[in-house]
């Protein structure tokens, strides 16, 4: 597409087994006070959209009934936003855009925002991002939609390494529900102890069973200042623990 002295290029991209469309995007721009958006009229009637935010989702109006409502005309999601109906729902995802705005049947992206009043060479330059739809069966949960942010925003990326993979036969940390979501694996912020930080991402109240595949002493929770909650867990192969809708709970594994 050309604009002025401006173009985009897009590589609209269908990968197999795949519910995403990805709208893989290349944009030189050189004007002032325009604003590039992207927006889909969608088959979905639903009141409210469900948008990511860190550690969680909120919901907002897809209608403008109110002065409230109206003020809410756009708003800021991390990794997505999804308009879904009882059976089926289409999620509006990105990798660094986060300006949405939702009105009944459609989601609205703003992908530039060049304000010279602010700064007169405001985004002007080359520009790459990706933004993806993806329609699914239920809501926002059913059609893992979380997951598939995570994927757009953090894909799997191969490295070489010095490590035999057959010796590596099981996963550092698994969890037997889905819904709640590892977050964070790093190591402590004193010592070389290992941090797991994870979340309860649809609002329920869920027992998980947590399985650690590393050679450890013990694990400990821990606040989100790394400090001991005074719970300690001894097997670290049968790790229980209960979250709270929307909990954040992080544990602290002691090496050997």
């Amino acid at each position: 597409y050309k604009y002025n002295n401006s173009y985009i290029i897009q590589k609209v991209i269908l990968t197999e087994k795949s519910r995403r469309i990805d709208f893989k995007t290349e944009l030189e721009w050189k004007e002032k006070d325009v604003m590039v958006r992207t927006r889909f009229p969608l088959a979905v009637n639903s009141l409210e959209a469900v948008c990511d935010i860190q550690f969680g989702n909120i919901r907002r109006p897809a209608h403008r009934n109110t002065s409230w409502d109206m003020a809410k005309f756009e708003v800021c999601a991390h990794k997505w936003v999804d308009l879904s109906q009882r059976d089926y729902g289409v999620a509006l995802l990105n990798d660094c855009k986060y300006g949405y705005s939702v009105t009944e049947d459609t989601i609205d992206l703003c992908l530039l925002r060049g304000i010279s009043s602010v700064d007169k060479t405001s985004e002007e330059g080359t520009h790459e991002f990706t933004y993806s739809v993806c329609p699914h069966k239920g809501d926002y949960a059913e059609g893992n939609i979380i997951y598939e942010g995570y994927d757009l925003n953090i894909p799997l990326r191969l490295y070489d390494s010095d490590v035999d993979v057959q010796q590596v036969s099981e996963s550092f940390v698994r969890i037997n529900e889905k819904n709640i979501v590892i977050e964070t694996v790093k190591f402590a912020e004193d010592s070389k102890d290992y941090i797991i930080r994870m979340y309860e991402s649809e609002g329920s109240f869920t027992k998980a069973d947590i399985t650690l595949g590393t050679d450890a002493e013990y694990a400990e929770e821990v606040n989100l200042m790394e400090e001991p909650t005074g719970k300690i867990y001894k097997d670290i192969r049968a790790i229980d623990m209960e979250f709270k809708p929307y909990e954040i709970k992080t544990i602290k594994v002691i090496r050997k």
